[in-house]
């Protein structure tokens, strides 16, 4: 979050107008009452930022895969974007237009039919 721009005094009685110029140019304000700091006004955008990273850094699972994926990034298990079309090119092209039981149309991986697309490699 960025450091507060200016500080208003409640006492002062600041005009809520120069209070949303600087919040519309992306920056904090801080309020002052009584000489103690009560708040912090900030853009909209900042704070569905902070309630987002609040989000994730609150689900256990989702920090644990992030940290998985960073330490396969840091290792060079990625792949690029080309391998990652090339697959799922391989995957649509393996799977075939069935019907079911019922009449309705479905598509079928080839896994389930005859053969399986030929998994990703690791790039290095």
């Amino acid at each position: 979050m960025s450091k507060p721009v200016i500080s208003v005094r409640a006492e002062d009685h600041p005009s809520w107008a120069e209070v949303v110029r600087h919040i519309e140019r992306g920056e904090s304000v801080s309020v002052i009452a009584q000489g103690d700091h009560v708040a912090d006004v900030v853009p909209s955008g900042e704070l569905e930022r902070l309630r987002e990273t609040i989000d994730v850094l609150s689900d256990a699972d989702l920090v644990h895969d992030l940290r998985e994926g960073l330490a396969d990034v840091l290792s060079g298990r990625v792949f690029s974007a080309g391998d990652i079309t090339a697959d799922l090119d391989a995957r649509r092209a393996a799977s075939e237009m069935t019907t079911d039981q019922r009449g309705t149309r479905k598509t079928v991986p080839a896994s389930e039919l005859n053969g399986q697309p030929p998994p990703l490699q690791h790039q290095r």
